[in-house]
């Protein structure tokens, strides 16, 4: 199943009530405001953050009670956040000012990334009335300190010739690499693995290595290949 493509940063609903996350009080009527160390983090930038839902308002053709998000998992409201996963890192954990731990699960529509350069978090929430209550925000975004390049990236293939193309150059490296179409996990070197998969779909690519040079390799080859 197609994952969710987030329309909420479009054209925002006016909430009744924006909610800015600076105190405690100030958040107690909507939403936990969680406390994070933030001197021990490296501050990413400021980004736009705003909020959605899985209803057909927030996410167009891809509602549903049971939200899928574009790397496969379920949504779940205090984890899942959409952005730019090709530059966050899908799977990654990101400190929202304010809200704590998210995980980058979820991406927003080409139209919005480009519209916001990138710089555009949607939180998900399980309620469409809190995803207006939280409005749009201007946070700070973090990560940890020892945060290195993402070992897994989400890639197009489109059709078997640029699958090719794709097992040739995953084959030049020594470390084990994986496709991965929800359940169905492949070797990425594998011409017959790989051209089994839908081609059609988004596939989320892994390397098996803490190397950070190789994981930088990892990231310049296949960056061709990331949709967006």
């Amino acid at each position: 199943m197609q994952g969710f493509v987030s329309y909420a940063a479009e054209e925002p609903i006016e909430p009744p009530k924006v909610v800015v996350v600076q105190t405690r009080e100030e958040h107690e009527d909507s939403f936990d405001y969680i406390e994070v160390d933030y001197s021990q983090l490296d501050e990413i930038g400021t980004y736009t953050v705003t909020a959605y839902c899985g209803c057909e308002i927030c996410c167009g053709k891809w509602a549903s009670d049971n939200p899928i998000t574009y790397t496969g998992t379920n949504a779940t409201e205090g984890r899942t956040i959409a952005s730019d996963g090709n530059s966050l890192g899908y799977g990654s954990a990101v400190y929202i000012e304010g809200l704590g731990e998210r995980i980058v699960e979820d991406k927003p529509a080409d139209k919005i990334l480009r519209k916001y350069d990138g710089k555009i978090i949607d939180v998900y929430f399980d309620s469409h009335q809190d995803a207006l209550n939280f409005g749009k925000q201007k946070l700070k975004v973090y990560r940890e300190n020892e945060y290195t390049m993402t070992n897994k990236i989400v890639i197009m293939l489109s059709n078997s010739d640029k699958a090719i193309e794709f097992v040739q150059k995953a084959n030049e490296f020594s470390e084990d690499l994986d496709l991965v179409d929800g359940r169905i996990e492949i070797d990425a070197k594998s011409t017959m693995g790989v051209c089994s998969l839908d081609l059609t779909k988004p596939l989320e690519l892994r390397i098996h290595s803490d190397n950070e040079e190789t994981i930088k390799q990892f990231n310049e080859t296949f960056s061709q290949y990331m949709e967006g």
